[in-house]
């Protein structure tokens, strides 16, 4: 649980600076649009779609941590 909330601090932080510092660029944009998602999607729908991609990059053999 820490793991994740260290992410999303440091996450948010990130996106809050390319947002500030680069205010009405594309990159603005991309960035609160992304935010913006990231906060309507359920979280259950959310998890079911991460989990989804890491089976398909567990198949590819692109993750660090291969499954049993």
């Amino acid at each position: 649980m820490v793991g994740g909330m260290v992410l999303r601090l440091v996450t948010g932080v990130l996106a809050g600076t390319v947002s500030a510092l680069r205010r009405g660029s594309w990159a603005d944009r991309i960035v609160t649009g992304g935010v913006l998602a990231g906060l309507m999607v359920p979280t259950f729908l959310l998890a079911l779609l991460l989990l989804g991609v890491f089976v398909l990059l567990a198949n590819w053999g692109s993750l660090w941590l291969q499954p049993g």
